[in-house]
Protein backbone atom coordinates (compact mmCIF):
# COMPACT_ATOMS: atom_id res chain seq x y z
CA UNK A 1 0.00 0.00 0.00
CA UNK A 2 2.82 2.68 0.93
CA UNK A 3 5.49 2.17 -1.21
CA UNK A 4 4.88 4.60 -3.87
CA UNK A 5 3.61 7.13 -1.12
CA UNK A 6 6.52 8.30 0.53
CA UNK A 7 5.34 11.98 0.37
CA UNK A 8 2.39 10.90 2.94
CA UNK A 9 2.94 11.37 6.30
CA UNK A 10 1.11 8.45 7.12
CA UNK A 11 3.09 6.20 5.01
CA UNK A 12 6.29 7.30 6.97
CA UNK A 13 4.84 7.37 10.03
CA UNK A 14 3.83 3.00 9.65
CA UNK A 15 7.20 2.62 7.33
CA UNK A 16 9.58 4.01 9.75
CA UNK A 17 7.74 2.93 13.29
CA UNK A 18 5.62 -0.17 12.38
CA UNK A 19 6.96 -1.86 9.38
CA UNK A 20 5.06 -5.07 10.46
CA UNK A 21 2.15 -3.50 9.73
CA UNK A 22 0.68 -4.61 6.61
CA UNK A 23 -2.34 -2.67 5.21
CA UNK A 24 -4.95 -4.70 2.92
CA UNK A 25 -7.20 -1.96 2.55
CA UNK A 26 -8.94 1.40 3.73
CA UNK A 27 -12.31 1.94 5.15
CA UNK A 28 -14.69 4.65 7.12
CA UNK A 29 -17.11 2.36 8.22
CA UNK A 30 -16.54 0.53 10.93
CA UNK A 31 -19.30 -2.86 10.04
CA UNK A 32 -17.22 -2.60 6.58
CA UNK A 33 -14.28 -2.93 7.43
CA UNK A 34 -12.21 -6.24 6.78
CA UNK A 35 -8.93 -7.71 8.16
CA UNK A 36 -5.80 -5.78 7.05
CA UNK A 37 -8.16 -2.28 6.79
CA UNK A 38 -6.90 1.07 7.51
CA UNK A 39 -9.84 2.40 9.55
CA UNK A 40 -10.37 6.33 8.97
CA UNK A 41 -12.62 8.21 11.41
CA UNK A 42 -13.77 10.58 9.12
CA UNK A 43 -17.40 12.34 9.36
CA UNK A 44 -19.93 10.73 7.31
CA UNK A 45 -24.25 10.64 7.15
CA UNK A 46 -25.69 7.53 8.67
CA UNK A 47 -28.88 6.98 8.04
CA UNK A 48 -30.70 9.92 9.90
CA UNK A 49 -27.69 11.16 12.17
CA UNK A 50 -24.26 12.53 11.64
CA UNK A 51 -21.16 10.09 12.56
CA UNK A 52 -17.48 10.95 13.04
CA UNK A 53 -15.97 7.68 13.49
CA UNK A 54 -14.86 8.74 16.70
CA UNK A 55 -17.33 6.63 18.54
CA UNK A 56 -16.72 3.87 21.22
CA UNK A 57 -18.66 1.56 19.14
CA UNK A 58 -17.27 2.15 15.89
CA UNK A 59 -13.46 1.98 17.55
CA UNK A 60 -14.64 -1.55 18.94
CA UNK A 61 -15.99 -2.69 16.01
CA UNK A 62 -13.12 -1.64 13.70
CA UNK A 63 -10.98 -3.21 15.90
CA UNK A 64 -13.04 -5.97 16.72
CA UNK A 65 -13.42 -6.83 12.08
CA UNK A 66 -9.30 -6.58 12.06
CA UNK A 67 -8.75 -2.83 11.23
CA UNK A 68 -4.80 -2.61 11.41
CA UNK A 69 -4.15 0.90 11.94
CA UNK A 70 -6.90 4.15 12.90
CA UNK A 71 -6.71 7.26 10.90
CA UNK A 72 -7.73 10.11 14.17
CA UNK A 73 -8.20 13.54 14.31
CA UNK A 74 -5.26 15.23 16.28
CA UNK A 75 -6.43 16.07 20.19
CA UNK A 76 -9.95 13.66 20.00
CA UNK A 77 -10.62 11.07 22.98
CA UNK A 78 -10.62 7.88 21.20
CA UNK A 79 -12.81 6.41 24.29
CA UNK A 80 -11.50 2.93 23.84
CA UNK A 81 -8.06 1.35 24.46
CA UNK A 82 -6.16 0.70 21.33
CA UNK A 83 -4.09 -2.47 21.29
CA UNK A 84 -0.25 -1.66 21.14
CA UNK A 85 -0.04 -3.30 17.53
CA UNK A 86 -2.76 -1.35 16.45
CA UNK A 87 -1.09 2.70 15.61
CA UNK A 88 -3.33 5.33 15.84
CA UNK A 89 -2.32 7.91 13.04
CA UNK A 90 -2.96 11.68 14.92
CA UNK A 91 -4.00 13.95 11.50
CA UNK A 92 -4.90 17.63 11.52
CA UNK A 93 -7.54 16.80 9.07
CA UNK A 94 -8.56 13.29 8.60
CA UNK A 95 -10.79 13.65 5.60
CA UNK A 96 -7.86 15.31 3.61
CA UNK A 97 -5.64 12.41 5.06
CA UNK A 98 -7.96 9.62 4.00
CA UNK A 99 -8.52 10.91 0.40
CA UNK A 100 -5.02 11.06 -0.17
CA UNK A 101 -4.38 7.19 1.42
CA UNK A 102 -7.18 6.39 -0.77
CA UNK A 103 -5.71 7.61 -3.88
CA UNK A 104 -2.80 6.03 -3.39
CA UNK A 105 -4.47 2.58 -2.54
CA UNK A 106 -6.74 3.00 -5.46
CA UNK A 107 -3.80 4.13 -7.97
CA UNK A 108 -5.74 7.61 -8.80
CA UNK A 109 -8.18 5.92 -10.59
CA UNK A 110 -9.47 9.21 -12.04
CA UNK A 111 -6.29 9.13 -14.32
CA UNK A 112 -7.65 5.58 -16.05
CA UNK A 113 -10.82 6.80 -16.77
CA UNK A 114 -12.04 10.47 -19.21
CA UNK A 115 -12.98 12.42 -16.25
CA UNK A 116 -15.68 14.93 -16.61
CA UNK A 117 -16.06 17.10 -13.57
CA UNK A 118 -19.16 19.61 -13.08
CA UNK A 119 -19.53 22.46 -10.54
CA UNK A 120 -21.65 25.33 -10.40
CA UNK A 121 -24.74 26.52 -8.50
CA UNK A 122 -27.71 25.12 -10.77
CA UNK A 123 -27.83 22.98 -13.52
CA UNK A 124 -24.81 20.51 -12.34
CA UNK A 125 -27.04 17.28 -12.59
CA UNK A 126 -28.58 17.62 -15.73
CA UNK A 127 -25.63 18.86 -17.29
CA UNK A 128 -23.77 15.81 -15.50
CA UNK A 129 -26.89 13.24 -16.98
CA UNK A 130 -26.50 15.22 -20.49
CA UNK A 131 -22.85 14.74 -20.49
CA UNK A 132 -23.28 11.30 -19.62
CA UNK A 133 -25.57 10.55 -22.40
CA UNK A 134 -22.85 12.08 -25.18
CA UNK A 135 -19.97 9.55 -23.54
CA UNK A 136 -22.32 6.58 -23.56
CA UNK A 137 -23.30 7.87 -27.49
CA UNK A 138 -19.61 7.93 -27.98
CA UNK A 139 -19.34 3.95 -26.79
CA UNK A 140 -17.95 4.79 -23.82
CA UNK A 141 -18.75 2.58 -20.49
CA UNK A 142 -19.75 5.71 -18.32
CA UNK A 143 -19.61 5.87 -14.43
CA UNK A 144 -21.65 8.74 -12.77
CA UNK A 145 -21.15 10.73 -9.33
CA UNK A 146 -24.25 12.79 -8.94
CA UNK A 147 -26.95 14.02 -6.59
CA UNK A 148 -28.94 11.49 -7.97
CA UNK A 149 -27.33 8.22 -8.13
CA UNK A 150 -23.84 6.88 -8.27
CA UNK A 151 -23.78 4.69 -11.39
CA UNK A 152 -22.41 2.86 -14.03
CA UNK A 153 -23.94 2.40 -16.77
CA UNK A 154 -27.46 0.77 -15.32
CA UNK A 155 -25.64 -0.78 -12.27
CA UNK A 156 -26.21 1.83 -9.01
CA UNK A 157 -23.51 1.88 -6.54
CA UNK A 158 -23.03 2.80 -2.79
CA UNK A 159 -20.49 5.07 -1.21
CA UNK A 160 -17.91 2.69 -1.02
CA UNK A 161 -17.85 1.76 -4.78
CA UNK A 162 -19.86 -1.99 -4.41
CA UNK A 163 -22.62 -2.48 -6.52
CA UNK A 164 -25.94 -1.69 -5.15
CA UNK A 165 -28.72 -4.45 -4.74
CA UNK A 166 -32.21 -3.88 -3.27
CA UNK A 167 -32.68 -5.66 0.14
CA UNK A 168 -36.97 -5.73 0.23
CA UNK A 169 -39.23 -6.17 -2.59
CA UNK A 170 -40.68 -2.63 -4.38
CA UNK A 171 -44.41 -3.00 -3.61
CA UNK A 172 -45.04 -0.59 -6.12
CA UNK A 173 -43.05 -2.56 -9.17
CA UNK A 174 -45.38 -2.74 -11.95
CA UNK A 175 -47.62 -0.54 -10.95
CA UNK A 176 -48.44 2.90 -12.87
CA UNK A 177 -49.55 4.84 -9.56
CA UNK A 178 -50.42 4.30 -6.00
CA UNK A 179 -54.13 2.90 -4.78
CA UNK A 180 -56.36 5.77 -4.59
CA UNK A 181 -56.13 7.89 -1.12
CA UNK A 182 -53.30 6.21 -0.11
CA UNK A 183 -49.74 5.88 -0.12
CA UNK A 184 -47.38 2.94 -1.35
CA UNK A 185 -44.85 2.48 1.60
CA UNK A 186 -41.27 1.38 0.67
CA UNK A 187 -38.46 2.15 2.72
CA UNK A 188 -35.66 0.40 0.43
CA UNK A 189 -35.57 2.51 -2.62
CA UNK A 190 -32.09 3.72 -4.18
CA UNK A 191 -30.79 6.75 -2.80
CA UNK A 192 -28.03 9.18 -2.38
CA UNK A 193 -27.08 11.62 -0.29
CA UNK A 194 -27.37 15.18 -1.87
CA UNK A 195 -23.73 16.23 -1.15
CA UNK A 196 -20.70 15.45 -2.89
CA UNK A 197 -18.72 12.44 -1.62
CA UNK A 198 -15.73 13.11 1.05
CA UNK A 199 -12.01 12.47 -0.40
CA UNK A 200 -12.36 8.54 0.56
CA UNK A 201 -15.67 7.80 -1.43
CA UNK A 202 -14.89 9.42 -3.70
CA UNK A 203 -11.78 7.82 -4.82
CA UNK A 204 -13.64 4.50 -4.11
CA UNK A 205 -16.62 5.19 -6.58
CA UNK A 206 -14.25 6.09 -8.90
CA UNK A 207 -12.15 2.80 -8.40
CA UNK A 208 -15.23 1.10 -8.40
CA UNK A 209 -15.99 1.88 -11.61
CA UNK A 210 -12.66 1.85 -13.37
CA UNK A 211 -12.14 -1.79 -11.78
CA UNK A 212 -15.51 -2.89 -13.25
CA UNK A 213 -14.29 -1.40 -17.07
CA UNK A 214 -15.32 2.21 -16.84
CA UNK A 215 -13.83 4.27 -19.21
CA UNK A 216 -15.19 7.38 -18.34
CA UNK A 217 -16.65 8.98 -15.87
CA UNK A 218 -18.99 12.15 -14.94
CA UNK A 219 -18.42 13.79 -11.73
CA UNK A 220 -20.92 16.37 -9.89
CA UNK A 221 -18.78 18.62 -7.27
CA UNK A 222 -20.99 21.08 -5.12
CA UNK A 223 -19.36 24.03 -3.49
CA UNK A 224 -19.69 22.41 -0.40
CA UNK A 225 -17.71 19.01 -1.41
CA UNK A 226 -14.95 21.00 -2.97
CA UNK A 227 -14.19 23.16 0.03
CA UNK A 228 -14.36 19.59 1.96
CA UNK A 229 -11.82 18.33 -0.22
CA UNK A 230 -14.08 15.60 -2.01
CA UNK A 231 -12.18 16.54 -5.41
CA UNK A 232 -8.52 17.06 -4.22
CA UNK A 233 -7.32 13.93 -5.56
CA UNK A 234 -9.37 13.80 -8.56
CA UNK A 235 -7.71 14.17 -11.94
CA UNK A 236 -10.22 15.60 -14.36
CA UNK A 237 -10.02 15.79 -18.27
CA UNK A 238 -12.74 18.53 -18.56
CA UNK A 239 -14.29 20.97 -15.75
CA UNK A 240 -17.76 22.29 -16.64
CA UNK A 241 -18.41 25.55 -14.83
CA UNK A 242 -22.43 25.81 -14.83
CA UNK A 243 -22.92 29.22 -13.07
CA UNK A 244 -22.95 31.03 -10.14
CA UNK A 245 -26.19 32.12 -7.99
CA UNK A 246 -27.48 32.09 -4.92
CA UNK A 247 -28.25 28.60 -3.00
CA UNK A 248 -28.43 30.09 0.49
CA UNK A 249 -28.18 26.59 1.97
CA UNK A 250 -24.76 26.39 0.66
CA UNK A 251 -23.90 30.26 1.21
CA UNK A 252 -24.65 29.92 5.14
CA UNK A 253 -21.56 27.57 4.94
CA UNK A 254 -19.33 29.99 4.18
CA UNK A 255 -17.59 33.10 5.78
CA UNK A 256 -19.19 35.29 2.26
CA UNK A 257 -20.04 34.64 -1.38
CA UNK A 258 -16.55 35.28 -2.28
CA UNK A 259 -15.66 32.25 -0.47
CA UNK A 260 -18.53 30.49 -2.24
CA UNK A 261 -17.24 31.27 -5.57
CA UNK A 262 -13.19 30.29 -5.02
CA UNK A 263 -14.53 26.66 -3.67
CA UNK A 264 -15.99 26.07 -7.23
CA UNK A 265 -12.75 28.14 -9.06
CA UNK A 266 -10.38 26.04 -7.65
CA UNK A 267 -11.63 23.27 -9.25
CA UNK A 268 -10.75 25.38 -12.70
CA UNK A 269 -7.55 26.27 -11.08
CA UNK A 270 -6.59 22.71 -10.51
CA UNK A 271 -6.16 22.64 -14.28
CA UNK A 272 -2.52 23.05 -15.34
CA UNK A 273 -1.69 20.43 -18.41
CA UNK A 274 -2.76 22.38 -21.51
CA UNK A 275 -1.91 18.97 -23.18
CA UNK A 276 -4.73 16.93 -21.44
CA UNK A 277 -6.89 18.77 -19.67
CA UNK A 278 -9.63 21.28 -20.52
CA UNK A 279 -12.27 23.62 -19.24
CA UNK A 280 -16.18 24.28 -20.12
CA UNK A 281 -17.53 27.92 -19.28
CA UNK A 282 -20.76 28.93 -19.13
CA UNK A 283 -20.22 33.46 -21.20
CA UNK A 284 -23.44 34.28 -19.99
CA UNK A 285 -22.70 33.99 -16.25
CA UNK A 286 -21.99 37.18 -13.75
CA UNK A 287 -18.94 35.48 -13.23
CA UNK A 288 -17.67 34.42 -16.57
CA UNK A 289 -14.59 36.75 -16.65
CA UNK A 290 -13.37 34.87 -12.69
CA UNK A 291 -13.39 31.52 -14.41
CA UNK A 292 -12.20 31.98 -17.34
CA UNK A 293 -9.33 33.20 -15.49
CA UNK A 294 -9.40 30.66 -12.84
CA UNK A 295 -8.87 28.52 -15.70
CA UNK A 296 -6.43 30.35 -17.76
CA UNK A 297 -3.88 27.52 -17.71
CA UNK A 298 -5.66 24.99 -20.26
CA UNK A 299 -7.74 25.47 -23.94
CA UNK A 300 -11.43 26.66 -22.89
CA UNK A 301 -14.64 26.58 -24.70
CA UNK A 302 -17.47 28.78 -24.01
CA UNK A 303 -21.13 28.07 -24.40
CA UNK A 304 -24.36 30.79 -23.68
CA UNK A 305 -27.58 32.17 -25.20
CA UNK A 306 -26.55 35.78 -24.76
CA UNK A 307 -23.11 36.36 -25.35
CA UNK A 308 -22.56 36.29 -28.95
CA UNK A 309 -18.91 35.45 -28.56
CA UNK A 310 -19.57 32.13 -27.41
CA UNK A 311 -17.82 29.38 -28.99
CA UNK A 312 -21.31 27.14 -28.57
CA UNK A 313 -24.48 29.09 -28.82
CA UNK A 314 -28.07 28.51 -29.23
CA UNK A 315 -28.59 30.16 -32.23
CA UNK A 316 -32.72 30.05 -31.93
CA UNK A 317 -34.76 28.26 -29.14
CA UNK A 318 -38.10 26.98 -29.38
CA UNK A 319 -39.74 26.77 -25.98
CA UNK A 320 -42.99 24.33 -25.03
CA UNK A 321 -44.48 22.94 -22.04
CA UNK A 322 -43.97 19.34 -23.40
CA UNK A 323 -40.06 20.10 -25.31
CA UNK A 324 -37.47 22.32 -26.54
CA UNK A 325 -35.91 22.60 -29.77
CA UNK A 326 -32.46 24.12 -29.60
CA UNK A 327 -30.87 25.14 -33.04
CA UNK A 328 -26.57 25.02 -31.55
CA UNK A 329 -24.31 26.86 -33.31
CA UNK A 330 -20.41 25.30 -33.05
CA UNK A 331 -17.17 25.64 -34.33
CA UNK A 332 -17.65 22.92 -35.96
CA UNK A 333 -20.86 23.40 -37.57
CA UNK A 334 -24.88 23.78 -36.13
CA UNK A 335 -26.97 20.79 -35.11
CA UNK A 336 -30.78 20.30 -33.89
CA UNK A 337 -31.79 18.80 -30.82
CA UNK A 338 -35.02 18.40 -29.62
CA UNK A 339 -34.95 17.40 -25.75
CA UNK A 340 -38.12 16.81 -23.12
CA UNK A 341 -36.26 19.02 -20.83
CA UNK A 342 -38.49 22.21 -20.21
CA UNK A 343 -38.05 25.77 -19.97
CA UNK A 344 -35.02 27.88 -20.72
CA UNK A 345 -32.69 27.13 -18.17
CA UNK A 346 -32.23 23.56 -19.03
CA UNK A 347 -30.74 24.71 -22.31
CA UNK A 348 -27.81 26.00 -20.53
CA UNK A 349 -26.82 22.42 -19.81
CA UNK A 350 -27.60 21.30 -23.16
CA UNK A 351 -25.26 23.45 -24.73
CA UNK A 352 -22.65 22.57 -21.64
CA UNK A 353 -22.87 18.78 -22.92
CA UNK A 354 -22.65 19.86 -26.47
CA UNK A 355 -19.07 22.00 -25.65
CA UNK A 356 -17.87 18.33 -23.81
CA UNK A 357 -18.44 16.97 -27.22
CA UNK A 358 -16.91 19.41 -29.42
CA UNK A 359 -13.71 18.96 -27.43
CA UNK A 360 -13.98 15.35 -27.27
CA UNK A 361 -13.79 15.90 -31.32
CA UNK A 362 -17.08 14.17 -31.68
CA UNK A 363 -19.30 14.32 -34.78
CA UNK A 364 -22.32 16.48 -34.78
CA UNK A 365 -24.92 13.85 -35.16
CA UNK A 366 -23.28 12.12 -32.29
CA UNK A 367 -23.41 14.76 -29.61
CA UNK A 368 -27.37 15.47 -30.49
CA UNK A 369 -28.27 11.70 -30.45
CA UNK A 370 -26.45 11.25 -27.20
CA UNK A 371 -28.61 14.31 -25.43
CA UNK A 372 -31.77 13.39 -26.91
CA UNK A 373 -31.30 9.65 -25.72
CA UNK A 374 -31.53 11.13 -22.11
CA UNK A 375 -35.40 11.07 -21.88
CA UNK A 376 -35.91 12.00 -18.55
CA UNK A 377 -33.70 13.53 -16.06
CA UNK A 378 -35.93 12.35 -12.32
CA UNK A 379 -37.52 15.81 -10.39
CA UNK A 380 -35.53 18.25 -13.03
CA UNK A 381 -38.71 19.81 -14.91
CA UNK A 382 -39.77 16.02 -15.42
CA UNK A 383 -43.00 15.86 -17.23
CA UNK A 384 -44.23 12.91 -15.53
CA UNK A 385 -47.24 12.72 -17.88
CA UNK A 386 -45.29 12.86 -21.41
CA UNK A 387 -46.69 10.07 -23.82
CA UNK A 388 -43.69 11.32 -26.65
CA UNK A 389 -41.58 9.74 -23.43
CA UNK A 390 -42.43 6.26 -24.46
CA UNK A 391 -41.29 3.99 -27.53
CA UNK A 392 -41.83 5.69 -31.08
CA UNK A 393 -42.99 2.23 -32.39
CA UNK A 394 -46.05 3.18 -30.84
CA UNK A 395 -48.67 5.37 -32.86
CA UNK A 396 -52.53 5.43 -31.23
CA UNK A 397 -51.58 8.35 -29.09
CA UNK A 398 -54.92 8.77 -27.86
CA UNK A 399 -55.39 4.68 -27.13
CA UNK A 400 -52.39 5.00 -25.43
CA UNK A 401 -53.86 8.10 -23.32
CA UNK A 402 -56.76 6.29 -22.56
CA UNK A 403 -54.87 3.37 -21.40
CA UNK A 404 -52.55 4.44 -19.24
CA UNK A 405 -55.06 7.09 -17.43
CA UNK A 406 -52.63 9.85 -17.98
CA UNK A 407 -54.12 13.00 -19.22
CA UNK A 408 -52.27 15.16 -22.03
CA UNK A 409 -54.71 18.45 -21.25
CA UNK A 410 -51.24 19.93 -19.48
CA UNK A 411 -48.22 18.70 -18.04
CA UNK A 412 -47.84 17.20 -14.50
CA UNK A 413 -43.90 18.43 -13.94
CA UNK A 414 -41.88 17.33 -10.44
CA UNK A 415 -38.94 19.12 -9.76
CA UNK A 416 -36.71 18.77 -6.75
CA UNK A 417 -36.34 22.74 -6.48
CA UNK A 418 -35.67 23.39 -2.75
CA UNK A 419 -35.18 26.62 -2.18
CA UNK A 420 -37.35 29.44 -3.05
CA UNK A 421 -35.16 30.86 -5.69
CA UNK A 422 -35.02 27.82 -7.59
CA UNK A 423 -38.75 27.19 -7.19
CA UNK A 424 -39.29 30.90 -8.64
CA UNK A 425 -37.13 30.07 -11.24
CA UNK A 426 -38.98 26.76 -12.14
CA UNK A 427 -42.41 28.80 -11.96
CA UNK A 428 -40.84 31.32 -14.55
CA UNK A 429 -39.35 28.63 -16.63
CA UNK A 430 -43.05 27.21 -16.98
CA UNK A 431 -44.85 29.99 -17.68
CA UNK A 432 -42.23 31.47 -20.52
CA UNK A 433 -42.74 27.93 -21.80
CA UNK A 434 -46.57 28.71 -22.10
CA UNK A 435 -47.98 27.75 -19.01
CA UNK A 436 -50.98 30.18 -18.47
CA UNK A 437 -52.09 28.87 -14.59
CA UNK A 438 -49.79 26.77 -12.93
CA UNK A 439 -50.84 25.01 -9.54
CA UNK A 440 -48.05 24.39 -7.00
CA UNK A 441 -47.73 21.82 -4.54
CA UNK A 442 -44.24 21.58 -2.81
CA UNK A 443 -42.93 20.12 0.12
CA UNK A 444 -41.39 22.35 3.28
CA UNK A 445 -38.96 20.44 5.69
CA UNK A 446 -36.92 22.25 8.07
CA UNK A 447 -37.92 21.75 12.34
CA UNK A 448 -40.15 23.52 14.09
CA UNK A 449 -38.99 26.96 14.54
CA UNK A 450 -37.68 27.85 10.99
CA UNK A 451 -40.53 25.99 9.07
CA UNK A 452 -43.44 28.80 9.13
CA UNK A 453 -40.62 31.46 7.68
CA UNK A 454 -39.58 28.86 5.29
CA UNK A 455 -43.37 28.08 4.18
CA UNK A 456 -43.57 31.80 3.85
CA UNK A 457 -40.66 32.11 1.68
CA UNK A 458 -41.88 29.27 -0.63
CA UNK A 459 -45.46 30.81 -0.51
CA UNK A 460 -44.45 33.96 -1.68
CA UNK A 461 -42.72 32.63 -4.34
CA UNK A 462 -45.27 31.02 -6.14
CA UNK A 463 -47.96 34.00 -5.49
CA UNK A 464 -45.50 36.21 -6.93
CA UNK A 465 -45.84 34.48 -10.03
CA UNK A 466 -49.78 34.09 -10.04
CA UNK A 467 -49.97 30.08 -8.99
CA UNK A 468 -52.45 28.83 -6.57
CA UNK A 469 -50.56 27.04 -4.04
CA UNK A 470 -51.16 23.95 -2.04
CA UNK A 471 -48.46 23.23 0.51
CA UNK A 472 -47.50 19.23 1.50
CA UNK A 473 -45.33 18.82 4.61
CA UNK A 474 -42.31 16.77 4.01
CA UNK A 475 -38.49 17.05 2.25
CA UNK A 476 -39.66 16.31 -1.08
CA UNK A 477 -42.17 17.39 -3.50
Amino acid sequence: LFGMAAEVEAAQILEEGFDDVFATGISEVAEDVLPGDIYCCVERIQGLYTTDGHEEDDLETALKNGAVAIVAEAGSQLGVEIPESVPVIWAEDTDELSARLAAVYYDSPSAAMNTVAVTGTNGKTTASWLIRGVLEQAGELTGMIGSIEHALAEHQLLPDGKLWKPQVDDPAAGRECSSPFSLTPYRGRYSVEETTPNGLQMQQLLAGMRDRGATAAVVECTACGLAGGSADWVEPNIVVYTNTGDNPAELQLFGSKQEYLDSMLELLRSLKDPQQQRAVINADDDQFAAAAAAASAVPRVTYGINNPTADVRAESIELTLWQTTIIVDTPIGKLEIITNLVGRHNVYSVLAAVAVGVLLNLPLAEIGAGIEAVQVIPGRCEVVNNVLDLPLEVEDVQGLQQQSNLPRDFPVVVDAADTPQRLAAVLDALREAGAERIFTVFGCDGVVSPACAAKAAWRCSCVARGSPVQLADGAEP
